[in-house]
């Protein structure tokens, strides 16, 4: 009786060995099949891959975040925000009386003698600058301008010292001179800018040095008919900047700011008559350009931002 007993026991086990061994060999080939699915999810990953930027792509992206995120203070800031302009950190001295005017910023002095019109000069002026020199360190420079101006009303030092812009007025009209302290050589921005087509001018009346590299930001053209550029002196190199909507030309430009970053320049002109607005530029794409209009109260205290040198005639 034992022994008939354990050849049922033994029977089920080895039906249940058999059907342990069905399952294995269904679990053995679940991987084939998970296998193909991976694939197609491979495929999908690979798709997507494309439209992913590469490492490359990463930084550039990484790159241009941080550059737009350099831009927007100076782009977005509160043009009422006086902090947020450039203004060099070297103090300026500066005279003036009926004889003469001096001028000086860092390691440069502008000096000008001024004296009695001539015969040919006369009746447009009572003065003229009979002589106008720069010195910077060792180098002494003598401007010589014809015909003789009658005033220099403003100066502007670009920010190492490479260069000094000054404007030399006539009878209604005026000559931005680029003084290049490197060498002691200097031209007019006024030949710059009929070499390039503009030749209705008769003042470039405003102007200020960009923070950082030496790029000229000022406005010129004809009295009531006022334009905007930038003047890169390294590289000889103009920039038109383009007229904001529904704005031909300036009545006139009292001041040119620089942010601190350098990344935007905003020119405070009249436009129409007796309304004061700001226009602000990005250096980078000058298309758009952000416009505010200023009260006489805020628009006198941009004064500090002012390149005249005062001067009694």
């Amino acid at each position: 009786m034992k022994r008939m007993t354990s050849i049922p026991v033994l029977l089920v086990l080895i039906l249940s060995l058999a059907a342990c061994g069905s399952g294995d060999k269904s679990s053995a080939d679940q991987p084939a099949d998970t296998a193909k699915t991976d694939t197609s999810a491979n495929d999908n990953t690979s798709d997507n891959n494309d439209t992913k930027p590469s490492e490359g792509d990463k930084e550039a992206t990484g790159a241009n975040a941080k550059d737009n995120e350099k831009d927007s203070p100076a782009a977005t800031a509160n043009p009422m925000d006086l902090s947020q302009y450039y203004t060099s950190d070297k103090p300026i001295e500066k005279e003036s009386d009926k004889s003469h005017i001096l001028w000086k910023q860092g390691s440069v002095t502008l000096k000008a003698s001024l004296g009695k019109p001539n015969e040919q000069e006369k009746p447009e002026t009572s003065q003229v600058v009979s002589s106008l020199t720069v010195d910077q360190k060792d180098h002494h420079i003598e401007v010589k301008l014809d015909p003789r101006p009658y005033n220099v009303p403003m100066a502007a030092l670009s920010a190492d010292e490479s260069y000094l812009a000054l404007s030399a007025e006539y009878h209604e009209t005026s000559t931005l001179v680029i003084i290049d302290l490197k060498n002691g050589t200097y031209s007019t921005l006024n030949q710059q800018l009929e070499k390039n087509g503009k030749n209705r001018l008769e003042i470039l009346p405003t102007f200020s040095w960009s923070p950082q590299g030496n790029v000229l930001a000022f406005s010129y053209g004809l009295i009531s008919e006022l334009s905007w550029g930038l003047y890169d002196a390294d590289q000889m190199k103009l920039t038109f900047m383009p007229p904001a909507e529904g704005v031909q030309s300036l009545i006139s430009t009292s001041y040119v700011m620089w942010s601190k970053d350098g990344q935007t320049v905003s020119y405070i002109s009249e436009n129409p008559s007796d309304q004061m607005k700001l226009y602000r530029y990005g250096i980078a794409d000058a298309s758009t350009v952000k416009v505010r209009d200023l009260t006489r109260e805020e628009f006198d205290k941009f004064l500090k931002f002012s390149s005249y040198i005062l001067n009694a005639s």
